[in-house]
């Protein structure tokens, strides 16, 4: 089976040595290696579709590696324009602009952060779903029918058995794949495409990347949940020297320009605190030093709204965010 890059090779070879080997730091932990380019942030099957999950009309001519083999085409398109854009052709025309966002909207959606937070998502709504399927009367139902027990003491340990040892959502592979994709197309690239962007080089090598190449910056409250929707910038390195800055407020001008090692600093701490998994630099860099990496944002479910209706019955809204602590 063939190993997919959840961040394309095009882009870790901007962050390489003309030998295509990178150093890899772990997100959570100590270690850290020099690879290759090739084995970096890869994975086995990460994007295949098993004929399994296909309706059985269209098993004969399906590809297993659909997903990927488009994911390469868009990469090209991207890479085109990236390759100008370090040339100094900015700012992009529409085209590419498009092009590129489609291919960033992609990056955000398809890697292993994207799954982490549908895991969360499911395992915090799990509780609210137990208390559904376990009503007392949905318990007696279910306890008349398999001949048990169905007195007031009977229900009770049925439903605190069941809040104790809950069952867990997993989502399969397609199910996260196509959800990627409908993020990706529906609800990110429309955010990117009304981003005003800047480029902002630096004067030397002094930029990382990561997992998920994107940092997401606020000068608000740090701990707000902070994405593609809200973030006032949000950075993605383009190599060692570049990154790009794509700014939330409508602005006419897009333009390049000089920036300094503070905002690299920024830059890397925001871009190495969103990874999964894998921070990466060239060998050469030094782009951690100075920067404490805080634990993962973990999911916090908040009740906004509450308010009981004629019938007794409690309606609650809730929200999920994600604190930084």
């Amino acid at each position: 089976m063939p190993r997919h890059h959840i961040v394309p090779k095009m882009t870790l070879r901007r962050f390489a040595t003309a030998n295509e080997r990178i150093v890899m730091h772990q997100r959570a932990g100590d270690r850290h290696l020099e690879t290759t380019v090739n084995t970096a942030c890869a994975e086995v099957g990460f994007y295949e579709i098993s004929a399994a999950d296909i309706d059985p009309a269209f098993q004969d001519m399906h590809d297993p590696e659909i997903i990927e083999k488009t994911l390469s085409g868009i990469e090209t398109d991207a890479k085109r324009v990236f390759d100008a854009m370090l040339s100094g052709s900015f700012p992009l025309t529409a085209e590419n602009k498009f092009h590129t966002s489609l291919f960033l909207a992609l990056q955000i959606n398809r890697g292993w952060d994207f799954r982490e937070k549908v895991a969360q998502i499911a395992d915090s709504l799990m509780p609210y779903l137990v208390e559904i399927a376990t009503s007392p009367e949905k318990v007696r139902a279910f306890l008349r029918e398999h001949n048990l027990p169905m007195d007031e003491a009977s229900i009770e340990s049925f439903r605190a058995d069941a809040r104790k040892n809950p069952p867990r959502l997993v989502a399969g592979k397609t199910f996260l794949i196509q959800e990627a994709l409908r993020a990706a197309l529906r609800d990110t690239l429309p955010h990117l495409l009304h981003r005003s962007w800047r480029i902002l080089r630096f004067e030397s090598p002094c930029l990382l990347t990561s997992d998920h190449p994107f940092g997401y910056w606020s000068p608000a409250n740090k701990r707000i949940s902070l994405g593609i929707g809200n973030a006032p910038v949000v950075y993605y390195p383009l190599d060692r020297t570049s990154a790009l800055a794509m700014h939330l407020r409508s602005r006419t001008e897009e333009f390049a320009r000089v920036a300094g090692f503070t905002r690299a600093h920024q830059i890397n701490a925001l871009v190495a605190s969103e990874a999964s998994k894998w921070i990466f630099h060239h060998p050469d860099d030094r782009p951690l030093e100075g920067i404490d990496l805080a634990p993962k944002a973990k999911p916090i479910d908040d009740v906004v709204q509450r308010w009981v209706d004629s019938d007794g019955l409690v309606h609650e809204v809730h929200r999920l965010s994600w604190d930084k602590g």
